[in-house]
Formats: C-alpha cells, sequence, structure tokens
C-alpha cells in the first residue's frame, strides 16, 4: 500500500516539488503521536508536528476535527486534544509576546487577500459553487479513477467491518469538505494544496484490498494502471506551484 500511494499522480508529481509535501508530513506525524496511547511524550510529539505544520501554512486546522472527532467517537476522552489544542494556543502566545508576531492577525490578512470581495457564496455564488465541485474533481483526477472506485466501495465497508482507519477517514473528509465549504482553495490549486488528504483516502482502498482478497496479479495491475496515469499527466501535463 506505501508503494501504491507513492505512484498516485498527485504525490508523484506534487512531492518532490512543493512545500506542501512536508505540511502533509508533518500533519501525519502529528496524528501518528497522537493515535499512540496517551503520555507526555506522545502528546508534545504531537504537538510539535502540529506546530511546525501551522507555521508553514493555516490549512493545518485540517487535523483539528479529526483529533477532536476521533475522541468523541472512539476515546469518549476529550483530555488528549485538550491538551494539544491550549499547548499550541500558549506557544502563540509566547510567539507573540517574545516576538511580536500575532498568528490570529496573520490570518486574518491572509483571509482577506484570499478573499477580496468577502464570503464567495455571498458575493460570487457561481464562482463559489463551480469552484466548489471543480476542486473536488481535481482531486478526484489527481487520486485517479481507479483508486477513486476503490476508495468507496472501501468506505462502504465501514458497514461491515469495525476500523478506526476508516473512521478516521472519513473524518478528514467531512474536514476538508467543511474546508472547501468556507470558501478555501483556489481552482486548480486544491490537488496541490490540499495535498495532505490523499493518505486518508488511500485507507479504504487498503481496507477494501485486503477484505476481497484481492489476488497479486489483480494488486500489480492496479499499480500498473495507477503509474500508467501517473505517466501521462506528467507528459502531458503543466504545473505551476
Amino acid at each position: 500500500m506505501t508503494f501504491l500511494f507513492i505512484l498516485i499522480p498527485s504525490i508523484q508529481i506534487f512531492y518532490v516539488a512543493t512545500i506542501d509535501a512536508l505540511i502533509s508530513t508533518f500533519l501525519l506525524g502529528s496524528l501518528y503521536f497522537y493515535l499512540r496511547h496517551r503520555s507526555f511524550i506522545n502528546i508534545i510529539g504531537s504537538l510539535f508536528f502540529l506546530f511546525l505544520a501551522s507555521f508553514l501554512t493555516f490549512t493545518f486546522v485540517f487535523i483539528l476535527p479529526i483529533m477532536i472527532g476521533y475522541e468523541l467517537l472512539i476515546r469518549k476522552d476529550f483530555l488528549r486534544s485538550g491538551y494539544i489544542i491550549l499547548g499550541m494556543a500558549l506557544i502563540y502566545v509566547l510567539i507573540s509576546i517574545f516576538f511580536n508576531y500575532n498568528y490570529v492577525n496573520s490570518f486574518m490578512i491572509a483571509s482577506a487577500l484570499e478573499n477580496r470581495y468577502g464570503f464567495l457564496l455571498t458575493s460570487n455564488p457561481l464562482s463559489y459553487f463551480s469552484s466548489r465541485i471543480e476542486g473536488i474533481s481535481e482531486i478526484i483526477l489527481y487520486f485517479g479513477p481507479f483508486l477513486s472506485l476503490l476508495m468507496v466501495l472501501g468506505l462502504r465497508t465501514q458497514k461491515r467491518i469495525e476500523s478506526n482507519l476508516l473512521t478516521i477517514a472519513w473524518l478528514a473528509i467531512f474536514s476538508l469538505l467543511a474546508m472547501l465549504s468556507t470558501g478555501a482553495f483556489r481552482t486548480g490549486e486544491t490537488a496541490r494544496a490540499a495535498l495532505f488528504i490523499y493518505p486518508f483516502l488511500i485507507l479504504p482502498v487498503a481496507s477494501y484490498i485486503q477484505k476481497s482478497n484481492i489476488s497479486l496479479k489483480e494488486r500489480n495491475i492496479l499499480m500498473y494502471l495507477v503509474f500508467a496515469q501517473t505517466i501521462l499527466m506528467q507528459t502531458f501535463g503543466f504545473y505551476y506551484s
């Protein structure tokens, strides 16, 4: 599954060329420590990687609904996410005091620059709905039709199996849709700027392949098809970041 993930068009195209690969890695690092047993080291590890991601992009908030939702649905314990959120707040309060850098104010400036005419839904409803559809379509395109189909089939297995990873995948999808609903991401940049979603989309694929007992030959065919799309997009596409 790791090798298949590397072959995904979005990963092949953007991982070696953009800082979004680091953002995706930091968010995964934060989630990795978060999902482990509760300890001081794991909380600090999760907080550390979350801070690194937050210093690269405001879209780091993508991971917060996943953490909170996981505790609400699985752990029934909000202490860990509470510690992490309070830790992030404390870090930026200290940065504001010692370095005179206001993170919230920077976010407001970035939001104003991104939405010069106000909330896109009210300022330009047609552009809002068309760009949301285009953004979702772009993510699917860069994920590929074969993996997208397996992802849908894998998500449907949630009804038949108990899987925390599938719950995380659902939470990630809902978190991204919530971000898109706010008007985030311009058309033509979603597959890059939302690169962090692809590790979560591969989880249902892994679940379906595991439960379906797909033969080695069929797995190889799947990898060939995914990589063929990657080659075509790399050969004939032009990408700007």
